[in-house]
């Protein structure tokens, strides 16, 4: 009964403007139920993310869902804990940092499915040859993220971006 008591309320409350991200959505929730769903706060985010599923789609799909679709999207956090998308000025400064650290990936990518296609790798052990090629391990993704968000000046989330029917 908790998770459809959560899945009714997540479009309610996902920002008007379609930006938002499921863990600030299921904090609007447990506020809007002063905090008394018989649920842990983990299980109230896991609930938003199947509700998210079930309502827009996966973010990776393209598929979406009962009310429309979505998409995830670098962001920025202001200092009042709003949302909103980088400026084409941002984005450049993110793609020449994505660039800096990760070199073209799109061709990592086309290398590693030639490799399946040749049976040099399985897809089993093809994320990890990927994560090798491009040295997008944790280590490497949290410099990129300190970099970008110290160049900007801000915080940078990975926001959800829903596309209401």
């Amino acid at each position: 009964m908790t998770f459809n008591k959560i899945k009714d309320q997540v479009d309610e409350v996902w920002d008007e403007s379609g930006l938002d991200t499921c863990k600030r959505v299921s904090e609007k929730i447990m506020e809007k139920n002063n905090y008394t769903l018989a649920v842990k706060d983990s299980t109230v985010y896991n609930y938003t993310l199947k509700s998210r599923n079930i309502l827009y789609g996966k973010p990776f799909d393209g598929i979406g869902g009962i009310l429309g679709s979505c998409r995830y999207s670098w962001v920025k956090e202001e200092e009042d804990g709003s949302l909103r998308e980088l400026t084409e000025e941002e984005q450049s400064v993110k793609e020449a940092l994505i660039k800096k650290y990760y070199g073209d990936a799109t061709e990592k990518q086309i290398l590693v499915q030639g490799m399946i296609e040749a049976g040099e790798i399985t897809k089993e052990e093809a994320w990890d040859v990927l994560t090798k090629m491009t040295k997008m391990n944790r280590a490497g993704f949290y410099t990129f993220l300190k970099e970008l968000q110290k160049t900007l000046g801000c915080k940078i989330i990975k926001g959800t971006i829903v596309d209401r029917i």
